[in-house]
């Protein structure tokens, strides 16, 4: 097991991570006055050794975003650049856990990474963001948002503080149907040592900054030079379907998750009950006024791909094309040990950019994250320099076969420790 020093114990949790400590408000004015009577498993089990909950984090509301922009409790801003740079969005929806721990306030943070919602900011931030297999984390605590999905994972100043952590809190949880009854430490134990490096030729793509692509043959090249590591190209030709397929499908589980928010049972009321002309006034009142727009075009596209007449040629096919992506991937881990990849496409855009960027420009963000989701894989993103015209910083991802997360691990700590240019 990975020890943790004294200093590293002070921990941030994300604002949809249940904590008898601050407010578990989702980013959202619907659950404003929230605050949990109970701890997340994850949380607890951190508690139990040792660690201490420092602050609650802002966030993407519900978890929808890829830049940080979409609180209610205002916009979180990247502190990786220079004060006198133009103010640079944080990533999200994790931001203010990214944002955290790259500003020095803690060396650790949990955030939850259900499409890139930890690798993104990790990756504008500059930092190391982690996401744990599908099922090794307990989900109990975490506020659903797209559950096949979601992931509690790690931010942190290192890929050892966040091994440790995830050490730690790692296990089985009776309360939770998708926590995986594994022994972690057997599987590393019998694994065997990474040989092969995968690069996905379809992830060669004209979004791919030039000083990205360059940060990634870099890579590639010194884990080969340093490290007698293998580089092998291969082929998951289903990977440019893989992010409309992510959306149509968090977007469906979304608006059934979201549903609960309606001012009865959960969330903030725009008035007393006896004031609405009846139950589906109050309900329409309620959301309208407490959910932000992002979360309604959410929950709209949603219900639009469950509706009669649209759940098999949308949703359905969907499924299909993850249950694709997640046999081909398997093919490719019986040749390669690991994948690796840019975390974005691009550094962190400008505040001002990202205020005027389209949706489906946002959604594009998580291009190189989505895939990886969507087969419940464990991926690591790690810093890799600076771009040498803005500054701003640049991450690689390193992804491993499900339940072999050390692997991932392991090379994360190769890239974390080469030089870089800045």
């Amino acid at each position: 097991m990975v020890s943790e020093p004294a200093h590293s114990k002070w921990v941030a949790v994300k604002a949809n991570i249940a904590t008898r400590e601050g407010p578990t408000n989702c980013g959202s004015a619907f659950l404003a006055d929230y605050t949990s009577p109970f701890d997340a498993t994850v949380v607890d089990r951190l508690k139990q050794h040792g660690y201490r909950i420092g602050l609650k984090t802002n966030m993407d509301e519900f978890g929808m975003g890829s830049f940080g922009l979409h609180s209610a409790f205002g916009s979180v801003t990247n502190p990786a650049l220079d004060a006198t740079a133009q103010p640079r969005v944080a990533g999200g929806s994790s931001s203010g856990s990214a944002a955290v721990v790259a500003a020095g306030q803690v060396p650790l943070a949990l955030g939850s990474d259900t499409g890139g919602s930890v690798r993104v900011p990790a990756a504008f931030c500059g930092i190391v963001g982690y996401k744990p297999s599908y099922g090794r984390l307990s989900r109990w605590g975490l506020v659903s948002y797209a559950s096949s999905f979601d992931c509690v994972g790690v931010l942190a100043s290192s890929v050892d503080q966040a091994e440790a952590a995830m050490q730690v809190m790692q296990g089985h949880d009776s309360r939770d149907e998708t926590s995986l009854n594994v022994d972690w430490a057997a599987q590393e134990a019998q694994d065997t040592p990474v040989r092969r490096v995968g690069v996905i030729q379809e992830a060669v793509i004209h979004e791919l900054a030039p000083a990205m692509h360059d940060r990634w043959e870099l890579a590639l090249q010194q884990l080969a030079q340093q490290h007698c590591l293998e580089i092998d190209t291969v082929s998951v030709p289903t990977l440019k379907q893989a992010l409309a397929a992510y959306y149509m499908l968090v977007s469906a589980e979304a608006a059934s998750n979201l549903s609960r928010y309606n001012g009865l049972c959960y969330g903030a009321q725009s008035g007393a009950p006896e004031t609405f002309d009846g139950f589906f006034d109050m309900y329409s009142s309620n959301r309208t006024q407490y959910l932000g727009d992002s979360v309604k075009q959410r929950i709209m596209t949603g219900n639009h791909i469950l509706s009669r007449g649209k759940f098999d040629s949308y949703y359905l096919t969907a499924a299909r094309v993850r249950a694709q992506l997640t046999l081909e991937l398997q093919r490719v881990f019986e040749r390669v040990d690991v994948l690796v990849l840019p975390t974005t496409a691009d550094v962190a855009p400008t505040i001002e950019a990202a205020r005027n960027i389209e949706p489906v420009q946002e959604y594009a963000t998580d291009v190189y994250t989505v895939p990886f989701s969507l087969a419940g894989l464990p991926a690591i993103s790690v810093p890799c320099g600076r771009d040498p015209q803005s500054s701003a910083p640049m991450g690689l991802q390193v992804v491993a076969p499900r339940q072999l997360d050390h692997r991932a691990a392991h090379v994360a700590r190769l890239l974390e420790a080469m030089s870089w240019p800045n």
